[in-house]
């Protein structure tokens, strides 16, 4: 939904079906990219109400949810990273 509402992505040239985008057309930098993302992403989980939700934001569907949390072990972490632990000092 995000990504398909900046500049330079819903008119992707796709071969057969759609000409390539207007030259004029001004693609986004990091730091827009990354502002227009965080404002993204804060009205999605705050304002947003899907309709599975029954008229609430995701937000609130987190917070109304009763299963409990556990912080895992920093030492666990590296689990989900692509990166090898670094050794024991």
């Amino acid at each position: 939904m995000f990504l398909a509402s900046l500049p330079g992505y819903a008119r992707q040239p796709r071969p057969g079906k759609r000409a390539s985008r207007p030259k004029d057309e001004v693609l986004l930098g990091f730091e827009d990219f990354t502002a227009r993302l965080l404002e993204w992403t804060l009205w999605w989980n705050t304002e947003h109400r899907p309709a599975p939700l029954r008229g609430r934001t995701p937000l609130q569907a987190w917070q109304d949810d009763p299963t409990p949390l556990r912080d895992v072990p920093a030492a666990d972490l590296w689990t989900f990273t692509l990166r090898t632990p670094a050794p024991a000092r």
